[in-house]
């Protein structure tokens, strides 16, 4: 298991999540990010990176606010990939809307 203590010869991006995703989403936001074929539905990073926002706005209009814990029970099948990547994307660290 890689750690910041002992990993891999090239260094963690020291990155959170959401961070990473605002990352990824401007430099090919056009890419595919997510394929759920048997729901034929797919995403690009853009489109994720929006929907997250979107999720991250709804959990902040319900109270939720930076540093608040969020439990998630979803299937693993292409949306809940999907919802469980933009919680853990816009809302685990700092809600950022």
């Amino acid at each position: 298991m890689l750690s910041y203590r002992r990993g891999p010869d090239t260094p963690l991006l020291n990155r959170t999540t959401g961070e990473q995703l605002e990352h990824v989403a401007k430099r090919w936001p056009d890419r595919r990010a997510l394929v759920s074929r048997h729901q034929r539905r797919q995403l690009s990073w853009a489109e994720l990176l929006s929907a997250a926002d979107g999720v991250a706005r709804g959990l902040h209009s319900l109270g939720l606010e930076a540093g608040d814990r969020v439990g998630v029970y979803l299937p693993a099948v292409g949306a809940g990939a999907f919802k469980a990547f933009s919680i853990a994307a816009r809302a685990s660290g700092a809600i950022t809307t």
